[in-house]
């Protein structure tokens, strides 16, 4: 039944319904320029009816419900977006990174160090006798070195930054998880009385945008409000837990850091700033190292092998005693037709003795070199053909020819002991400098591992610029540079390294890298138009729009302004029945 203030009543729920919808109003404009706020939306509806004998009549107004303006399914899909551009973007940060440390093409890169250095061997090929030009090849091999090493420091330092920041993140992923573990708390409790915690949920929303671009996660919501996030099948968040996740050195890894859960397990990363990271540290850069320490052993070996087969300036005796001239030559041998040798050749390596059976028929020196090299097998000796005699070599060790005199003793077939008179020696010691040495000797060539030989640094001469051995003195070579044109001609030799020159392979290397930044930077940048069309999209749905939160306030002014007119008729009208009845007859 109709009560007489009713009217009043209706008056006082529609002020109360404008009033707080201008307050929702308001909320949404000065949040207009808040990161991650959601527009919120007042749901009015009309109050339940009352029965009377003339039918239902209106209540009034109230508030069912104000909500938030959101696309759960455009979320979904930001995220999803969100990740691949973190992945994308710290890989094309990564690949500029190492861009800058190769330095190419550029003066100052590492096929500039060497095009100068094979010039100087070129240069040393002409005044082979030059102290200069000698001392100019020790410089830029020494320019060539401290590039090698330079760039493979970098390289350390890169992984290494990656790696920090690796820790950085987790630090920054377990910060964010608890913040959404708060808040969990918070929007039940806030949530159990039947309003939605609007705000809070915002909040949480934005940690999980910024959370997606760092890791791949999944997030599902339960009937509370309360969400749990996974990684990789696993969960960081649960409702009020957190499973925080760690950082381990792995010994397998070099000491780097390994993301773990608490109980030890690996967090399985599909994608995200995470992933990009974890794949830039242990493979982009790590496969760049590998290639330098590839290109460094290549070139070094190559060199040091070309450098054995030359002859220095300096005598055998009175000098270094790790540095002899080597030379394990007798006269040349007749290969007009075939050489059949069966018999034994006796060396002496580091004074223990080593025989060497030989047994076939040669049609030249380089077929009867290979032969020899293969019957010394892990013997720390080489054989090479010099000028068509049979030269042994060792960078480490001192070999000797022993002549026993024995019926099979083929030392004098091959040239050694057949005249020691006319130049060769009844004792040959054998052990040529090497040009590059390693720093670490338990260790093969590599971007960090080498450096140019002491010795040759402090005496020039040691340098094998002559391809004749010096028969009659060392002033017969003097003018000999046929070893240095040699070692100037391996930057065209397609041996070095995997089929090609060192300077192809570098080139391929760097090209290589150029189309894999190109192809980082394409991807960042078409992520980038994704994640603009989906925020748009979004700002659609949950973005407030000035123009239009003035014409709701315009509208809920007009509508408060009616109500409280409402309300002064209504009172006119009670004015009158309380005041103005019963004074008829006064």
């Amino acid at each position: 039944m109709r009560t007489t203030f009713f009217g009043l009543n209706i008056g006082a729920k529609g002020l109360a319904a404008q009033q707080r919808a201008l307050d929702i109003t308001g909320h949404n404009i000065v949040n207009a320029n808040t990161e991650g706020y959601t527009r919120q939306s007042v749901v009015l509806q009309s109050d339940y009816p009352i029965k009377t004998v003339n039918g239902f009549v209106g209540t009034g107004v109230k508030i069912t419900d104000v909500q938030r303006m959101r696309d759960n399914y455009l979320d979904l899909q930001y995220r999803t977006e969100n990740k691949a551009m973190g992945y994308w973007k710290f890989k094309d940060n990564t690949l500029q990174k190492i861009e800058v440390i190769l330095n190419e093409p550029s003066n100052a890169g590492l096929r500039s160090t060497l095009d100068k250095f094979w010039a100087a061997w070129e240069d040393l090929s002409r005044t082979p006798e030059s102290s200069a030009v000698r001392t100019t090849v020790i410089e830029t091999g020494q320019a060539v070195v401290e590039t090698f090493n330079h760039m493979d420091r970098q390289f350390r330092e890169l992984r290494d930054d990656i790696d920090n920041s690796i820790n950085v993140y987790i630090r920054e992923i377990n910060s964010i998880a608890s913040q959404i573990r708060d808040l969990n708390y918070q929007i039940v409790k806030g949530e159990a009385e039947g309003p939605k915690a609007n705000d809070l949920r915002d909040k949480r929303d934005l940690l999980l945008d910024q959370l997606s671009e760092i890791v791949d996660i999944e997030v599902v919501e339960d009937k509370r409000g309360s969400i749990s996030v996974t990684i990789g099948g696993r969960a960081l968040v649960s409702g009020n837990v957190v499973n925080q996740i760690y950082g381990k050195q792995d010994v397998n890894n070099d000491n780097l850091t390994k993301i773990i859960w608490a109980d030890g397990t690996e967090v399985r990363i599909k994608s995200g700033l995470m992933k990009g990271m974890l794949e830039s540290r242990d493979e982009i850069v790590v496969d760049f190292m590998a290639k330098l320490d590839k290109m460094a052993y290549s070139f070094a070996t190559k060199l040091n092998e070309s450098h054995s087969q030359g002859f220095h300036l300096l005598a055998d005796t009175g000098f270094i005693t790790e540095n002899y001239q080597g030379i394990t030559l007798g006269n040349k041998i007749d290969f007009t037709s075939s050489v059949t040798l069966n018999g034994t050749l006796n060396l002496k390596i580091n004074g223990t003795t080593t025989s060497v059976s030989v047994d076939g028929t040669f049609n030249s020196a380089d077929e009867l070199a290979d032969y020899l090299n293969g019957q010394l097998g892990a013997v720390n000796a080489r054989v090479y053909n010099v000028d068509g005699a049979i030269k042994f070599v060792s960078d480490n060790a001192e070999i000797e020819i022993v002549h026993t005199g024995s019926p099979d003793d083929i030392a004098e077939d091959l040239g050694f002991y057949q005249n020691p008179g006319s130049g060769q020696y009844d004792v040959i010691v054998t052990k040529i400098p090497s040009f590059f040495v390693v720093t670490d000797k338990n260790s093969p060539f590599s971007a960090a591992n080498i450096a140019i030989n002491t010795n040759i640094k402090d005496n020039v001469n040691l340098i094998t610029a002559a391809s004749n051995p010096p028969y009659g003195g060392i002033e017969n070579i003097k003018g000999d540079g046929g070893n240095a044109l040699r070692i100037a001609q391996l930057k065209y030799d397609a041996t070095t390294i995997e089929g090609t020159t060192l300077d192809d392979y570098y080139r391929s290397e760097t090209s290589k890298l150029g189309i894999k930044a190109r192809e980082a930077n394409r991807m960042v940048e078409n992520q980038g138009l994704v994640l603009s069309q989906l925020e748009n999209k979004r700002e659609m749905v949950m973005g407030v729009s000035l123009d239009e939160e003035m014409t709701n306030m315009i509208r809920f002014q007009h509508a408060y302004n009616s109500a409280a007119r409402y309300i002064t008729v209504v009172d006119e009208m009670l004015e009158i029945l309380i005041n103005g009845l019963g004074r008829v007859g006064r």
